[in-house]
Formats: C-alpha cells, sequence, structure tokens
C-alpha cells in the first residue's frame, strides 16, 4: 500500500507541473499580436476597375466641354468681312462695307469723270486724269480719318498698272480732317494714267482691311 500511494503522488505532481508549463505557455503567447496582413488589390480587382472608370468619365468630361464665349463669338461671325480678307466687285452707285483695323465704314462712287487738266496742269499726250465722286460713311463708335480711309488705288486694266491716288491738286475735293461715327462726308480722290478702255478704282489695303473693287469704263471704250 505504501508503495502505492508513492506512485500516485508522483503522478500527480507530473501532471500538476505539465498544467503549470501549459498556463504559462498560454500567457506568453498571448501578450504578442500577429501583424496584420495590408490588404493588397491586384490589378482586375473590383477597386481597380472603380478607378478606371473614374478617369474614364474625366475624360469624358473634358471633352464635351462648352466651347468659350470668344469661339462662340468667331464661328457666328465667321461669314462677315473681316480685316484683310474678301474682295466684293461693284458698279458706279453701288455701296460696300469695308472691315479694317481703323474702324468700318461705308464708301460708294457715284460717278467717275477724265480731264486733260487740273491746276492748269495738262495731263501731256496719251495720259488722262482719273477723277472719281466718292461718299463715306463712318460705321464705326470712333472717330476715322478721312484722308487714311479713302486712299485707293487706280488700276490701268489695258496696261496693268496700278497707281495711288494723289491729294496735291487744289482743285479736287480731298478728304481732310476726321470723320465722327454716324457722319458722312463726300469728296474726290484722282489719279494720273495712261488712257485705258477700262478702270478698276480699289480701296481698302490687303493688309489692314477688305476690299471694294469698282470697274468702269475708260475714255477709250469706244
Amino acid at each position: 500500500m505504501t508503495i502505492a500511494k508513492q506512485i500516485n503522488w508522483k503522478t500527480i505532481m507530473a501532471g500538476t507541473a505539465l498544467s503549470a508549463m501549459l498556463v504559462l505557455s498560454a500567457c506568453s503567447g498571448g501578450g504578442e499580436e500577429s501583424p496584420e496582413e495590408e490588404p493588397t488589390t491586384e490589378p482586375g480587382t473590383t477597386e481597380d476597375a472603380s478607378t478606371e472608370v473614374d478617369e474614364s468619365d474625366e475624360a469624358a468630361t473634358g471633352d464635351t466641354e462648352t466651347p468659350d464665349s470668344d469661339t462662340a463669338e468667331a464661328d457666328e461671325s465667321s461669314d462677315e468681312l473681316s480685316w484683310g480678307e474678301g474682295e466684293t466687285e461693284l458698279e458706279l452707285g453701288e455701296t460696300g462695307e469695308i472691315h479694317s483695323t481703323l474702324g468700318t465704314f461705308d464708301a460708294t462712287i457715284s460717278d467717275v469723270s477724265y480731264v486733260d487738266t487740273l491746276d492748269g496742269e495738262n495731263v501731256g499726250e496719251g495720259g488722262v486724269y482719273v477723277l472719281a465722286e466718292i461718299s463715306i460713311t463712318n460705321t464705326s463708335d470712333d472717330a476715322l480719318d478721312s484722308g487714311e480711309v479713302s486712299r485707293a488705288e487706280i488700276k490701268n486694266v489695258d496696261s496693268d498698272v496700278s497707281l495711288q491716288n494723289v491729294t496735291y491738286f487744289e482743285e479736287v475735293n480731298n478728304f481732310e480732317g476726321e470723320i465722327a461715327p454716324g457722319e458722312t462726308v463726300e469728296g474726290e480722290i484722282v489719279s494720273i494714267q495712261d488712257t485705258s478702255s477700262e478702270f478698276k478704282i480699289i480701296l481698302g489695303n490687303r493688309a489692314t482691311s477688305n476690299l471694294l473693287v469698282w470697274t468702269v469704263d475708260g475714255p477709250e471704250a469706244n
């Protein structure tokens, strides 16, 4: 009996020691937390697809932006004459409109005559003074220099020679001073030319405005 009791006591002590070790091990492991793995998103997942959709939406929005007002105004006025562009053929008595860097104005050539003498000076054999009567109406918001806007080119169609008008003849009603907004001024332009069957009187300058062209019969037309 004494041996049996001793054996049982040793068994109990061994079990108690094992239990204590298990408890200590559990306590030690419970104080440390396992690091959480950062979520990873592989291409093709739902999150990536959402990002791609957002970027495409932004691109689509950029493509459909409303044009600014300057572009819209340019489109609306694309059919109108603009400075440096356009040429209008006219006949005597017809009115054309000039759009230039100086401003806008209407011009009408009502009559053209051919004379041999101005200020007592004879033009010489084979020549002629081409004298045109012009009216100019200022359609812009600012005053216009009448001398600038009345500058013209007279072309001899037969010889294909073009000359500017001159302003030094006192007998001619030259344009002088300013033309106020809405005001109409009448005057004359003159050029010294060889005789021809036809002349073209050109108002405007390709570098600064559109052109108005009146074609008239010359003294050699008959």
